[in-house]
């Protein structure tokens, strides 16, 4: 299947929306290279957005641009007043790294808000969360997480969220470093972690023997990356 694209109709247009995606940037600090790591797309995207050089840009694009800045795709397409910015937001992450479940669960400090240490990130709309820490971070679903979970589901993990009954949360074995995602239950004075991957046993909560590193805040359904051979 093709992927749609979007024709502007003017020049006008176009010039829109790279005066618009560049008065975002300068607001956000953000710059072309690192708004194009975040959205996983090639830094030449970017810059072909930004200097207007691009008649009929990716409707996927746009709507990953929108989502990272918390706009729509009308704000991000047509023209603004400059006397009243709606682009000023405020300073939360809009993309947080994908990391693997083997880096959560190594005793290494994770440089999570150095853009040079991951090569992957998570565009989240803003509207979603409204204190997400720095110290957030993505975490794709495991096969076994199937039906509940889609392939290509993340998991967004806030490491400094106290968690409440209810809560999908992360938590290591303090044993053996293993990491795994749990329902939290809290029935006084008991903690439960029910699994979410069927067949599994529930366990018994125990701070000398478990740790919790994270409390799910978001999640999220990508389609899945494909991998193959091509002929």
């Amino acid at each position: 299947m093709t992927e749609q694209s979007v024709s502007f109709s003017s020049d006008r247009t176009n010039e829109s929306l790279s005066n618009n995606l560049a008065l975002l940037m300068k607001h956000n600090n953000v710059s072309e290279s690192e708004l194009a790591r975040a959205l996983g797309v090639p830094y030449n995207t970017i810059h072909r957005l930004i200097s207007g050089h691009t008649s009929d840009p990716r409707i996927s694009t746009l709507k990953s641009i929108a989502a990272y800045f918390n706009v729509s795709l009308d704000t991000l397409l047509n023209p603004i007043e400059l006397i009243k910015n709606p682009f000023t937001t405020n300073n939360y992450p809009k993309a947080v790294p994908i990391i693997s479940w083997e880096q959560v669960s190594n005793n290494k400090p994770l440089s999570l808000g150095n853009y040079q240490n991951w090569a992957n990130w998570l565009p989240i709309p803003l509207a979603s969360i409204d204190n997400l820490s720095q110290n957030a971070y993505a975490i794709e679903s495991r096969p076994s997480m199937y039906p509940r979970f889609p392939t290509g589901s993340f998991f967004v993990i806030d490491p400094e969220c106290k968690p409440i009954d209810g809560d999908l949360i992360l938590f290591k074995i303090r044993k053996d470093g293993a990491v795994s995602l749990r329902e939290l239950m809290i029935d006084p004075p008991t903690m439960k972690l029910l699994p979410i991957i069927q067949n599994s046993d529930s366990l018994n909560f125990v701070a000398s023997e478990h740790e919790i590193i994270g409390v799910v805040v978001l999640s999220m359904h990508q389609p899945r990356r494909i991998n193959c051979t091509r002929l």
